[in-house]
């Protein structure tokens, strides 16, 4: 490998975001939780920039006009702020863990295919589309 060789921003989300799929097949939630999250905020940021949305944006107007899922998104978030920065929960059920990885890396793969107009073309990510209907 050339180590003089610049890896795009996007490049290094997809990587981020196989990886987090790799990780959540192998039961490995809070590995998978913080790639997917660090792909859904980059291929988020980069979404917003070229189109006029992102997954975070969708899922809050969803959540404002149906009134449905709040409280989700709430612990979703902060699942993940938790295994970043030291924070005030004891911990987390493996059950928790296991939702939030999986919302993380769907809305990373959303935020692709905003992006993109398809999904990412890594087999891992593929795999797991196929199996939870994204398409």
């Amino acid at each position: 490998m050339d180590k003089t060789k610049i890896i795009s921003k996007e490049r290094l989300a997809l990587i981020q975001l196989a990886d987090a799929v790799e990780m959540l097949n192998k039961g490995n939630y809070i590995s998978a939780i913080t790639l997917s999250a660090a792909a859904e905020e980059i291929l988020g940021v980069i979404s917003k920039q070229n189109t006029t949305a992102n997954a975070l944006e969708i899922e809050s107007f969803l959540m404002r006009s149906t009134g449905v899922g709040k409280e989700y998104q709430k612990k979703r978030n902060l699942i993940r702020n938790e295994l970043k920065h030291i924070g005030n929960v004891e911990g987390f059920s493996v059950q928790e863990l296991e939702d939030a990885a999986y919302l993380h890396i769907s809305a990373a793969i959303i935020n692709y295919k905003l992006l993109k107009k398809k999904l990412p073309n890594a087999p891992v990510i593929k795999g797991y589309c196929e199996k939870r209907g994204i398409s």
